[in-house]
């Protein structure tokens, strides 16, 4: 474990686990199953890709200037994790049929330091979708059929890890994740402080 959490394999697992995150989100929700990305899902990828740069950056940078990853890493995923909430909130509005819960979703988004991603790449970054409908959305006339037809069924009712019982959403299992890399970057931190190994 100290092996793993001192060494360039930690930011390696990050690196892989936020491009991974953004890779499905696209290439298997959106592309395979016609799930397009609404405001704070964009939000959500922008979020785990600051992540992955900020573990890339830990790969090649020396010592001390880690802490460039670091602040990267814990910006990435504090405002990944206040999209998914807000995700998650807008969800928990709509499922109670409560109007008044519904705000922080628009077709134009605003990301921070003003970057135009969804301009510069706008299949990844330019929301398709209102928040909260994460159902897929297939063309009409077309037929499915095999593993295809199985996931579009069992999310019909919108993205959950078990769809029968309508459990842990993507909004929520965003946020477990994005909890997760800082738990991670604070034990590496810590962790550093008490073995006397290099916290950077």
């Amino acid at each position: 474990m100290k092996k793993f959490l001192f060494g360039r394999y930690f930011w390696l697992f990050i690196a892989l686990l936020s491009i991974f995150s953004v890779l499905v989100a696209h290439f298997v929700l959106q592309v395979w199953l016609f799930m397009p990305p609404c405001e704070n899902c964009v939000y959500i990828r922008y979020a785990f890709c600051v992540v992955f740069l900020g573990a890339v950056l830990a790969l090649v940078l020396p010592g001390v200037l880690r802490f460039i990853s670091y602040a990267l890493i814990i910006y990435g995923a504090g405002y990944g994790a206040s999209a998914s909430i807000t995700l998650m909130q807008i969800k928990s509005s709509l499922n109670s049929a409560n109007p008044f819960g519904v705000s922080g979703c628009k077709l134009e988004p605003s990301f921070h330091f003003g970057l135009p991603l969804h301009q510069w790449w706008s299949d990844m970054f330019a929301p398709k979708a209102l928040c909260g409908f994460d159902a897929p959305q297939p063309p009409l006339g077309l037929s499915f059929d095999g593993l295809r037809a199985y996931f579009l069924q069992a999310y019909e009712r919108g993205w959950y890890l078990v769809p029968k019982y309508e459990f842990i959403s993507l909004a929520e299992i965003s946020l477990v994740l994005f909890i997760f890399i800082l738990a991670l970057l604070v034990f590496r931190f810590f962790g550093g402080l008490f073995c006397k190994k290099t916290m950077f």
